[in-house]
């Protein structure tokens, strides 16, 4: 019998941290003091091409959508810090506030929150565990069906 999606990724997030529990949600999110990650297969496809663009660009590499959103998610819990979360709030308020005010085009208000510190540590730590992981990544997408 074929395991379903999420038990796939419930056992290789358990891989990662066992504590870390996976819900479904309408995108890729996470709560970083309850350690549970949302994630979501139809996420809005734009959205994590813009954020696989952005890694292209800062990392010079480019990701999987689904591997690198959900190891970014984990990411935000393994460097979680209540000062940069707090910070981040605050300059996504501002980017927002542009966004409503017409000020910046879509792909620059998310690239402007992908550098936002607690957004870029999340990727680092997403991009440092793919390479350093990159069996069991690679096998992950295989299970997924998903070409990496």
């Amino acid at each position: 019998m074929k395991k379903s999606k999420i038990s796939i990724v419930k056992d290789f997030v358990k891989q990662i941290n066992p504590n870390y529990r996976v819900k479904y949600s309408n995108q890729f999110e996470c709560d970083p003091i309850e350690e549970i990650v949302y994630i979501n297969f139809k996420h809005a496809e734009d959205a994590n091409d813009l954020f696989s663009k952005f890694c292209q660009e800062q990392f010079g590499k480019s990701y999987n959508a689904v591997l690198i959103s959900l190891l970014h998610e984990i990411g935000h819990i393994e460097t979680f810090d209540d000062d940069l979360d707090e910070e981040r709030g605050n300059r996504y308020a501002l980017l927002q506030y542009l966004w409503d005010n017409s000020d910046i085009d879509r792909e620059t208000l998310h690239f402007e929150y992908f550098r936002l510190p607690s957004e870029i540590e999340a990727t680092t730590w997403a991009v440092e565990f793919i390479e350093n992981n990159a069996e069991m990544c690679k096998n992950f997408l295989k299970m997924l069906d998903i070409s990496a």
